[in-house]
């Protein structure tokens, strides 16, 4: 049995502008912390003190939505 027209939707296709800068994006992230786990775990330990400790109750409430 043929498939026809109708039984073939719309292929999904990949939008490059969200797709690269996003892929960019975590590369950029993973990569160092991979490479470097000790420096990468200080650093993030810093940035979560920073979330939680400057921002608070935002922090929370936005971790809560």
């Amino acid at each position: 049995m043929e498939p026809t027209a109708a039984d073939t939707g719309p292929k999904a296709q990949l939008d490059k502008k969200i797709f690269w800068p996003a892929l960019l994006v975590v590369a950029a992230i993973s990569v160092p912390l991979m490479v470097a786990p000790k420096a990468g775990t200080a650093t993030m330990n810093a940035v979560l003190s920073f979330l939680t400790g400057d921002f608070g109750w935002l922090y929370l409430w936005f971790g809560v939505l």
